[in-house]
């Protein structure tokens, strides 16, 4: 199954799933998105030291507004890059990028509360600590040393 924007569009309650978005949210916030995709990819582009021009290298795999896409349902769902890479039909690389590109922009316009809140390193407890509110937690280790099968030849070195 490729999920794509045009194709995915037209099964509204399967786009609501995956995505916790209409289809007329998500068309609704998508110019203001593309919009800061086009910049931030211009500004990648005229960087100072950039060896080819600009416009030279290779296409990414999906379209903006599939990568704005793939970022929403990875943030709706967590799956593994791969998972994603495989329902967009591209590699998990492609898929990580697409993630690093778009997620940025949408914790700029506020468009990511869809993301499990981080506690914070402050907020999580110590081993410890967490040991002593959950005994249970504890795991005994049998450290019992047991004889393994060695070569005869060379045994000493």
């Amino acid at each position: 199954m490729i999920l794509q924007r045009e194709h995915f569009g037209k099964h509204p309650s399967v786009f609501r799933a995956l995505t916790g978005l209409t289809v007329e949210l998500f068309d609704h916030m998508l110019p203001d998105l593309l919009a800061a995709f086009a910049a931030q990819r211009r500004q990648r582009l005229v960087r100072k030291g950039r060896q080819r021009a600009f416009g030279g290298g290779d296409d990414f795999d999906l379209s903006p507004t599939d990568q704005v896409l793939l970022t929403i349902v990875w943030l709706r769902h967590y799956p593994t890059q791969e998972c994603l890479g495989y329902l967009f039909a591209v590699s998990d690389s492609t898929a990580l990028r697409a993630i690093r590109r778009c997620l940025p922009l949408l914790e700029q316009s506020g468009k990511d509360t869809m993301r499990l809140p981080d506690p914070g390193k402050g907020h999580r407890p110590d081993l410890p600590a967490l040991l002593k509110a959950t005994p249970a937690l504890a795991v005994i280790v049998d450290t019992f040393e047991q004889r393994t099968q060695r070569p005869q030849r060379r045994q000493k070195a």
